[in-house]
């Protein structure tokens, strides 16, 4: 992101989702792994989990994403992955006073 004095609220953002889980190495007990990510416009300030959706604050909005799980099979490769997707679904605009 960069930086513009003349905004009054940043114009775009990411919403980043991660998990810790047990290290591997000597120096960390906990190790990070991201696991989804979204492009949001404006700065996200607060985030809730609120049943399986996840709630944003971006600038003066509220906005609702939910995670979603595609899962290829590659028969021929004897492979599968698995993609985890953060889609916008909602938001709710707030006026300013």
């Amino acid at each position: 992101m960069i930086y513009n004095p003349e905004e009054t609220e940043p114009s775009s953002g990411r919403l980043l989702i991660f998990t810790a889980f047990a290290g591997m190495t000597r120096t960390s007990t906990l190790e990070l792994s991201m696991l989804a990510s979204a492009e949001v416009k404006g700065c996200v300030f607060a985030l809730s989990i609120v049943g399986n959706k996840i709630a944003a604050a971006v600038n003066s909005a509220v906005s609702r994403h939910v995670f979603l799980l595609y899962t290829q099979h590659l028969s021929q490769f004897r492979y599968c992955y698995t993609i985890l997707i953060l889609r916008r679904t909602r938001v709710w605009h707030c006026p300013i006073r």
